[in-house]
């Protein structure tokens, strides 16, 4: 928060204060000239990240800059324990997308945690003790992110099921086009292009890149403020090994209501009709429907999904997966298998 909260003092003062100038001067006020000139490009990108004008970045491509600014600024840094300390702090977010990313790779392999991760998960959270950090989101305090984390270690469901030989993980790519349908017109009025908004053949170029495992939603990515209805699209490719009689699609975080076309086909439905559930619930569950076997062939496919949401949050927040299995598998199973927990689980109202 400490550079946030430099910036927005400043700019109470003066509002026409240039943005990324006052970053640089912080990181250099902070960090030094060397270190903080270090961190300069990977905060350029984190910038420009937020510009809803430019493509967004590619996220193995952001991380690896990160992680490759920061070494090199705790190189400069040499012996200064202070220093070091600062930027292993200030490096925390992060470790956190690594913890996440390397044990949802653990789960969904059937190993278990090495040393490094181990000690990685181990210095975060002596880091959080330290610092006083209490929340890993808003609505999901740190020590049960840590938790839930550590309950992967050891995790089953995706260790049986590979070792019986019977499953395929597909994580799809987290870049999607969006269309926040009620801010173009009505939902009355858009009622007639949505069959064709979601069919295959419809060309979605001018929509807008959106990202999905940021853990926020559509505020977060340009459009601050907006509740309604809203469509997202990608085009999956399923690989010629996939040869799997049972294809799950697995959602791992929707805020609120979601309905899930592939190929222009309704699979299903997580909506409060359907489910039965309350919207604020249904926000912080992940869900899997199977993709219909004539439909679950390798080769490009269409996702859409349209997504509607009353207030707070909205959108995709957690990547998707395809499931394979020579198996029918419990909602459960596919959800374990993901190897991906949402960090709101829990914490919906009923």
């Amino acid at each position: 928060q400490g550079l946030k909260s430099w910036v927005l003092s400043k700019l109470l003062w003066n509002p026409g204060l240039d943005l990324w100038e006052l970053e640089r001067d912080y990181l250099r006020g902070v960090f030094g000239e060397e270190a903080g000139g270090a961190l300069e490009p990977f905060y350029r990108m984190l910038f420009e990240a937020g510009d809803p004008a430019l493509p967004p970045p590619d996220p193995a491509a952001l991380t690896a800059a990160g992680e490759a600014a920061f070494a090199d600024a705790l190189a400069m840094a040499g012996d200064d324990a202070e220093l070091r300390r600062l930027l292993e702090l200030e490096e925390l977010p992060l470790a956190v997308g690594r913890i996440n990313h390397r044990s949802m790779e653990s789960v969904a392999r059937g190993e278990p945690f090495d040393d490094s991760l181990l000690g990685e998960i181990d210095r975060v959270a002596g880091m959080a003790e330290e610092f006083g950090i209490g929340a890993y989101s808003e609505s999901c305090p740190f020590g049960d992110w840590l938790a839930r984390i550590r309950s992967r270690e050891g995790l089953d469901v995706a260790q049986k099921l590979r070792t019986e030989g019977a499953t395929g993980i597909l994580e799809l790519s987290g870049l999607w086009r969006f269309l926040p349908l009620t801010q173009v017109g009505s939902w009355e009025d858009i009622q007639p292009e949505l069959p064709r908004m979601r069919s295959a053949d419809f060309n979605d170029a001018d929509w807008a890149p959106y990202l999905d495992r940021l853990g926020v939603g559509w505020e977060e990515q340009g459009y601050p403020g907006f509740d309604g209805a809203g469509m997202f699209r990608q085009r999956p490719e399923i690989p010629e090994s996939w040869n799997y009689p049972y294809t799950y699609l697995c959602a791992m975080g929707v805020d609120e209501e979601a309905v899930l076309y592939w190929d222009g086909n309704e699979i299903g439905a997580h909506t409060e009709e359907a489910t039965g559930k309350p919207a604020t619930r249904l926000w912080a569950e992940s869900f899997s429907f199977r993709v219909p076997p004539e439909l679950a062939v390798p080769g490009p496919h269409t996702l859409a999904i349209e997504c509607f949401d009353s207030a707070g949050m909205g959108g995709i927040y957690l990547p998707l997966f395809l499931i394979g299995s020579d198996r029918e598998l419990s909602g459960a199973e596919i959800i374990g298998a993901c190897g991906v927990v949402n960090p709101f689980a829990g914490y919906a109202n009923e």
